[in-house]
C-alpha cells in the first residue's frame, strides 16, 4: 500500500510540473491552471500505475517458481 501511495504522490508531482508546463504553454502564464487540472490527474495515473506494476510483479515471480 505505501508504494502504492508513493507512485500516488510521484504521479501528482508529475503532474503538477506537467500542468504548470502546458498552462504556461498553451495559457499565457496561467500555469497554475494546468497544475488543478494535471495534479489530481497525475496522482490517479501514477496510483493505477503502481496497482498495475505490482499485479504484473506478482505474476511475473509466481510464473518463476
Amino acid at each position: 500500500m505505501k508504494a502504492r501511495l508513493a507512485w500516488a504522490v510521484v504521479g501528482a508531482l508529475l503532474g503538477c510540473f506537467f500542468g504548470a508546463g502546458t498552462g504556461v504553454v498553451f495559457g499565457g502564464g496561467g500555469g497554475i491552471n494546468g497544475v488543478w487540472l494535471f495534479g489530481p490527474l497525475g496522482a490517479v495515473v501514477g496510483f493505477f500505475a503502481a496497482t498495475d506494476l505490482n499485479g504484473i510483479w506478482r505474476k511475473i515471480t509466481q510464473s518463476n517458481k
